[in-house]
């Protein structure tokens, strides 16, 4: 609880009072109504002991945040999600989290308040970092990751915007790394799987599990290569995640926290049942020894680097990238799916459906396990040749092939354009009601005319048109027609019919004694002569239909 002195604007003067807040319904409490300190301190007391009972929590409000509290929480999460990871990963974090305390938290002040931190203060400590960009960026990220748990966590910093850091470190070289070789796992495997015979002077106990652990670095070695998956994903793998029927692995715990499912090869699931037969699982998981020995996945990777050794490979990357990795065989996955194989009729995969079956959450993450592979590279400019055409003879101008490319039209696309194409000015053909439409241009809008069944119709009646808003100046289908037809209207062959020149439309009308009925105006004549007719039905008038009197079916009013 804070007590303090503010200015009370209807009192013309400072009072003292408290304030607080309730941590667990975030109810703020405060008055300043007490001429003494002693009175606001009692009231305070008393307004606590009866919320003590209720258990609440009380905090200051204006409590800000540090950077030693920010990395202390931060500590404390990664200590909490570390309880169920390796020695190997528990050690690099505590070397990371350490290494923020000294490079950031120390040089800047234990006191120093998390809201001050601002991108100039990144920049200067990625300045002091003697790191190589990969892992400057890893240190990055971590840095901010104990920014952004600061925001969620404290409450002072809710309005915080955590600079970012990412750009400030170059960007890992994407061309370090390559894929595995086929040549290579033809070495490989067989030298994993029939090791050499044993030394006199190795125990039989250490040549069994030698043995072993050869046995078991193979089958890593040739999951990894046809599924992608990540080393712990492998060694935590069970026959509850196998999905035989929907031939499918169910992937639950994995390095981001995001399950997926991946499809289950037929040369997996030989390689697990041939585990199971050999007597090497425990019922349920098919790798048991990953969570009985020490340093489990240390002892595969020296596996895989003795095996190597013993055929004449390099399980290392060095700076000539002449070796490789068990997670390089995760990257030729990935880097495979999106090249696909033309020869064996395989096709690629979209990058969306390789990061989901990567298990990666953002691109820039998974852009560093696409290889770059030296023969395509090479033959990327001639690929790239079979987009050309030849070219013979002597080119044309840039003018002249920008006139042919407008002119270019698909032979099935002109016919249908010859097919439906008016002959006079105006005229569009509508195929869905089996029109003409009749349009003009007024000034700068274009203006609605009417429809037509018939094509010269609709021709006269654009002229007509035409001459009300351009007078002499107007430009006609038939610039030969005479007076009379061009200012006579025209004659509907059906019964109640006329044509309304001002809407330029058909009209319908029916007198029934002695009213006249509007029926409306119609684009299309016939439409017009239908409702002349329903009418007629629907009044019981006496006049002749303009069509049989089958097609309708109308209720007569009285």
């Amino acid at each position: 609880m804070k007590i303090d002195q503010k200015y009370v604007a209807r009192l013309g003067r400072k009072m003292w009072g408290y304030d607080g807040r309730i941590v667990e319904n975030k109810r703020r409490v405060r008055d300043y109504r007490f001429y003494t300190k002693k009175e606001a301190e009692d009231a305070a007391a008393t307004l606590v002991s009866k919320n003590v009972e209720r258990d609440y929590e009380w905090t200051p409000r204006s409590q800000k945040t540090t950077l030693l509290a920010a990395w202390e929480s931060f500590k404390q999460k990664y200590e909490a999600k570390g309880a169920g990871k390796d020695y190997r990963y528990r050690r690099n974090m505590d070397f990371i989290i350490n290494m923020i305390r000294r490079t950031f938290v120390d040089e800047l002040g234990a006191g120093f308040l998390v809201r001050d931190v601002k991108t100039k203060h990144l920049v200067e400590w990625a300045q002091r970092m003697e790191q190589d960009p990969s892992t400057l960026n890893a240190y990055a990220r971590r840095l901010s990751g104990m920014l952004r748990n600061a925001q969620e966590t404290f409450p002072d910093l809710v309005t915080y915007r955590v600079p970012k850091i990412a750009g400030y470190a170059p960007n890992p070289d994407l061309t370090r790394g390559r894929i595995v070789k086929p040549a290579e796992v033809a070495l490989l495997v067989p030298a994993l799987l029939n090791p050499a015979p044993r030394n006199p002077k190795t125990s039989v106990l250490a040549y069994r599990q030698r043995v072993a652990m050869y046995r078991d670095a193979a089958d890593v070695f040739r999951i990894a290569l046809v599924t992608g998956m990540r080393a712990k994903e492998m060694f935590r793998l069970a026959e509850s995640q196998l999905s035989r029927h929907a031939r499918r692995i169910e992937i639950d715990k994995t390095k981001t926290g995001y399950s997926r499912r991946i499809p289950l090869p037929e040369e997996v699931e030989a390689i697990l049942d041939a585990r199971s037969r050999d007597g090497l699982t425990d019922g349920e998981h098919f790798f048991p020894d990953f969570f009985t020995t020490q340093f489990y996945d240390s002892r595969i990777r020296r596996a895989l680097f003795n095996a190597c050794a013993e055929v004449g490979l390099v399980y290392r990357r060095d700076r000539k990238d002449e070796g490789f990795t068990l997670h390089d065989a995760r990257a030729t996955y990935i880097t495979n799916i999106l090249r696909g194989d033309a020869e064996k009729g395989i096709k690629p995969v979209s990058i969306g459906t390789a990061m989901r079956l990567s298990g990666h959450k953002s691109l820039q993450s998974f852009q560093k396990y696409v290889r770059l592979i030296e023969e395509e590279f090479d033959d990327a400019p001639r690929a790239a040749l079979v987009m050309l055409p030849e070219v013979t003879g002597e080119l044309p101008s840039s003018s002249q092939r920008v006139v042919e490319a407008k002119n270019t039209v698909r032979p099935d696309v002109a016919a249908r354009r010859e097919k439906f194409k008016s002959k006079y000015r105006g005229l569009t053909w509508v195929p869905v009601e089996g029109v003409w439409m009749v349009r003009i241009m007024d000034g700068t809008k274009r203006k609605f005319v009417g429809l037509f069944k018939d094509e010269e119709e609709g021709a006269r009646a654009y002229d007509r048109e035409a001459r009300r808003i351009h007078g002499a100046a107007a430009v006609l289908n038939f610039p030969s027609s005479s007076g009379d037809i061009r200012h006579r209207s025209p004659v509907s062959k059906y019964h109640g019919v006329a044509w309304d020149a001002a809407s330029g439309k058909w009209r319908a009308r029916l007198t029934v004694n002695g009213k006249v009925h509007s029926l409306g105006r119609h684009a299309v004549e016939d439409d017009a002569a239908r409702a002349y007719d329903m009418a007629v039905i629907r009044f019981g008038v006496e006049s002749e239909l303009n069509f049989p009197a089958e097609n309708y079916q109308l209720r007569v009013v009285a």
